[in-house]
């Protein structure tokens, strides 16, 4: 297992950019506990319209 996650995280993090520059209202939350870094994504199903 890797030590460093950051690679993952920012790649996670990208995608939720490119989703939002989609019109994806997509969000990510990261909390961190002892034992693990945990996120949780949300996207919706449906597409939001303006």
């Amino acid at each position: 297992m890797l030590k460093d996650v950051r690679v993952f995280l920012n790649t996670v993090s990208r995608s939720i950019d490119l989703m939002k520059q989609g019109g994806i209202d997509a969000g990510m939350r990261r909390e961190e506990t002892e034992d693990a870094l945990i996120l949780t994504i949300s996207i919706p199903k449906a597409r939001q319209t303006t």
